[in-house]
């Protein structure tokens, strides 16, 4: 995390963390897409989960996204709240999306449908994700970066009321 920023790192191993055992059915890992590295969607819906750092309220969403067909759009739906659809142009682009006060909570599933798929190392996918990240504020993407490789110490762990922690174990 960054600045009470939760960032999902999608390039990296521990990005399996964040897809609950949907691997290899739903996604290919550590790809090669138009020159930076992704995990591949297999189809046009997928879900993942993740935790929320910040208390309630407004946050914001912002997804590294690489679509593979000219015209695609992205239905989002986050605990089971349709968010703004978005349209996905060819290739890489960033997705902000405002989610209302109410709708993230201490464990998130985030469901993704695409209208369109193309081909990710041969298999049809509605698109491939370089990272996500949600909070209060949006941050700088030099700042997602390399997120996964940084050592979480702290000297004490408290939750208050609305956070909690799940551990997920293969």
């Amino acid at each position: 995390s960054v600045q009470d920023v939760l960032i999902v790192d999608a390039t990296q191993d521990d990005f399996l963390r964040y897809i609950n055992g949907n691997y290899p059915d739903d996604w290919q890992l550590a790809m090669e897409v138009d020159g930076q590295r992704a995990a591949a969607m297999k189809g046009s819906k997928i879900t993942m989960w993740f935790p929320s750092i910040t208390d309630d309220g407004e946050h914001i969403m912002e997804l590294r996204i690489h679509s593979a067909p000219s015209a695609n759009t992205m239905s989002l739906e986050l605990n089971g709240t349709k968010l703004e659809e978005q349209k996905l142009e060819q290739g890489w682009q960033t997705i902000s999306v405002k989610v209302p006060a109410g709708i993230v909570r201490a464990e998130n599933s985030l469901a993704m449908t695409f209208s369109n798929m193309g081909r990710y190392d041969g298999k049809l996918g509605g698109a491939a994700l370089g990272s996500l990240s949600v909070g209060k504020s949006a941050i700088a993407e030099e700042q997602k970066q390399g997120t996964s490789d940084r050592v979480m110490n702290q000297g004490e762990l408290a939750l208050t009321s609305q956070q909690g922690l799940a551990w997920h174990i293969w």
